[in-house]
Formats: C-alpha cells, sequence, structure tokens
C-alpha cells in the first residue's frame, strides 16, 4: 500500500490517550505515526531507520519504543511496527480508493442522453438534495469507521462517554491509569471485552452520577470474575430418593 500524503488526526483522541505520558514519549510517538502513515501503516522495525529519522541515537529509539509497546500506543505485526488505529484508517482510505476507481472505470450511462432544459415552472425541487456517489462513498466510509472502534472507545461507549472519553464536566476518561485498570480486568481476572461491557451496562444503570474513573467499576468486574470462575453443578450421586406417603382413604 502507497503511503500517506495527510492523513486524519484525531486531536481530542490523541490529548486524552496520551495524558499522563512525559512529553519526550508523546514526542516520540507523534513522529513515529507520522511514519506510520508514510509507509502505509506498516513501518519496518528497523533501529538505524527509525533512528535517523527521529534525529536520536539507536539506543534512545530502542528505550521508547519498548516503552510505547508496552502502553499500547504501537505493536509488533512481524517485522513491522503498527498502530491500531493507523492500520484501521489505511485499511478504510485503500477501501475508499478502489470504489472510487471502480466508479470512474464504469460506463457513463448518461453520457449520450439530452440534458434536460431547465423549466422554471418545474416543481421537482429534489435535486438540491441529491447525493453523488462519492458522497455516498464518503458517508459509507464514515459509518464503517464508527463500526471499527477501539477497545477503549467501546468501553467509553458502554459508560456513556463521548469515544474521546471527555465528559461534560471537563474531566478525561481513558487516559494510561484508566487503560491499565482495564488491563487488570482482562489479564488478573480473566474478563473478556464483552463481558467488561456487560457489567459496565449493569453499573451504570443503577448510578445516578458518572464515575471519576475506570476504578469505580473494578470491585463489580471482581464480583463478576468470582461469579464467573464458581465450579459448575454436577448431579449428586448419593440424592436421597424422594418420601412416598401412603395415600389416606376417606371414610
Amino acid at each position: 500500500m502507497n503511503g500517506a500524503a495527510f492523513y486524519k488526526t484525531y486531536t481530542r483522541d490523541l490529548l486524552s490517550s496520551t495524558a499522563g505520558l512525559p512529553f519526550e514519549t508523546k514526542a516520540v510517538f507523534r513522529l513515529v505515526l507520522d511514519l506510520i502513515y508514510f509507509h502505509g501503516g506498516k513501518l519496518v522495525d528497523d533501529p538505524r531507520y527509525i533512528a535517523g529519522n527521529l534525529g536520536c541515537s539507536v539506543r534512545f529509539w530502542k528505550k521508547y519504543r519498548q516503552i510505547l509497546i508496552d502502553s499500547g500506543k504501537l505493536y509488533l505485526d512481524g517485522q513491522f511496527i503498527m498502530n491500531s488505529r493507523a492500520t484501521k484508517e489505511m485499511e478504510s482510505l485503500a477501501k475508499l480508493q478502489k470504489t472510487k476507481s471502480e466508479n470512474r472505470r464504469r460506463p457513463n450511462k448518461n453520457k449520450d442522453l439530452e440534458s434536460r432544459s431547465f423549466d422554471h415552472t418545474d416543481t421537482d425541487t429534489d435535486t438540491d438534495t441529491d447525493t453523488t456517489a462519492d458522497e455516498r462513498t464518503s458517508d459509507q466510509h464514515d459509518l464503517k469507521m464508527s463500526e471499527n472502534l477501539t477497545d477503549r472507545e467501546r468501553l467509553l461507549k458502554a459508560m456513556g462517554l463521548p469515544y474521546d472519553g471527555l465528559s461534560t464536566s471537563g474531566r478525561i476518561f481513558g487516559n494510561q491509569a484508566d487503560m491499565e485498570e482495564a488491563t487488570r480486568w482482562a489479564q488478573d481476572l480473566g474478563l473478556s471485552l464483552a463481558e467488561q461491557i456487560q457489567v459496565i451496562h449493569e453499573v451504570s444503570g443503577r448510578i445516578a452520577q458518572p464515575p471519576n474513573s475506570f476504578k469505580y467499576f473494578t470491585g463489580a468486574m471482581q464480583d463478576a470474575a468470582g461469579r464467573k470462575a464458581r465450579p459448575k453443578l454436577v448431579p449428586k450421586t448419593n440424592a436421597t430418593p424422594p418420601t412416598q406417603h401412603p395415600r389416606v382413604r376417606a371414610k
């Protein structure tokens, strides 16, 4: 895939997801994102090449490479360094470009038709709301992007929060500390994302005020994990048969 000359930057998501990270970590992440998009969503894991583009030593890059991988900002796929949002964006862009290319190759059925003359008495005003093929394709692209949510965005959605995590009070949810807590739900408690979302729905339905962090749900997550870990019910092997009471006839 060809690299992107430019790409969408979800500024609020970027700021909220990197909240709490040191300045140098944020700066390295932002520059590496540029490299990932420049290479079509897949950046070859070549320390010398990346360090040269960042303008730092190989040792410096390796240090922050591991930090960004551990924090979930980057991940490895074979010999490539990748970012989940960049992967989805480049896949959607490729599909959109393919659709536009196919539309251009299709014959124009209206080429030999005469243009309808304008009549000011024509009462048909639907032409003002006509949607072009490119606009429909763009709408479908936006809908597809809404379906390709990250785990963070799905958790925020379950809590009734916007995808950027910015609440009406100005507090940012889904920051690094919150995502570390969500990682504990999965790794320590063994809860899947679907199970976490179910617990969040159940808890959110019982509270009047929004939580102040993801930790608010941890107690309920532990309860759910406890129920999940309970041993299965088994039939009794020495069950006592029910007592048969003799029938009493009425005199």
